[in-house]
């Protein structure tokens, strides 16, 4: 072969070769990234859309969509939720595919319920638990589930359902409902609306296979403020479980059981 010959295989050989590092440098620097920072959702609008644009009727023709971001190239302020869109007007054009950052738009969020969506007469109270007392994750806003709560060595107690009439020579007591001390499960509240959803919620796979979610999930609920210090106190003094209704499905109040009752 030729000088010429060799000299030009040399250069396609390294021209190859220094091609693959860069390939493999970029890829190491993205994985680092994402190992790094992690990712997140945010919300892109599928079209452009000018400024001073009504957002409602776009969210309501589903113009919106979630797209997934190293958390370091997150824009600040970006909306991750759609419902920040909620009586929103776009003060300057958004692009289809950019970020939308809460700056771009005018208009206070004063929705019913606020970001969260908050039943009137309730309140938003979050919990954590690990995934099999959250039904592995699979949850979704909207939601409605059953809170249970277990309690150790409680004393034998009765709880006041009704009335007690005290005469000069008896009580008489009436709609009362005993339990025997020990370990009691009791339902909490028989149902409530699930806001929110954070950490690695189970799903369906490519395969269409249920994947179960694993670690920690925190749930936020929608609860009466006395059904909100019920939670509280259980989360702080017991151990709670949520079971997940159908949907349309009523939970049911059921009575505390022990377990003695088990054992019949």
């Amino acid at each position: 072969m030729k000088r010429g010959g060799v000299a030009l295989v040399v250069t396609v050989l390294l021209a190859v070769a220094a091609a693959g590092a860069v390939f493999l440098y970029v890829t190491n620097v993205k994985q680092s990234a994402e190992t790094r920072g992690g990712t997140v959702a945010i919300v892109v609008a599928k079209e452009d859309i000018p400024a001073s644009t009504d957002l409602d009727p776009l969210i309501d023709e589903g113009r919106f969509e979630t797209r997934t971001v190293l958390r370091d190239d997150m824009v600040e302020g970006a909306v991750t939720d759609v419902y920040q869109l909620r009586g929103q007007r776009t003060a300057y054009p958004i692009l289809a595919g950019e970020q939308i950052a809460a700056a771009r738009l005018q208009g206070e969020l004063q929705a019913a319920g606020g970001l969260l969506g908050i039943p009137e007469g309730h309140e938003a109270v979050t919990v954590s638990l690990d995934a099999p007392r959250a039904v592995a994750g699979a949850l979704g806003d909207g939601d409605d589930v059953t809170i249970y709560a277990t309690f150790d060595n409680v004393a034998a107690s009765e709880v006041k359902a009704k009335s007690v009439t005290v005469t000069s020579s008896s009580v008489t007591a009436t709609g009362f409902k005993a339990f025997v001390g020990g370990d009691v499960t009791i339902v909490l509240v028989p149902q409530v609306q699930v806001l929110r959803v954070y950490g690695s919620t189970g799903g369906i796979d490519g395969s269409g296979q249920v994947q179960e979610a694993t670690g920690t999930l925190s749930v936020t609920l929608a609860l009466l403020p006395e059904d909100a210090q019920k939670l509280v106190f259980s989360m702080e003094q017991g151990t709670v479980w949520l079971g997940l209704l159908p949907p349309n499905a009523s939970g049911k109040d059921l009575k505390p059981i022990s377990f003695a009752q088990v054992l019949r």
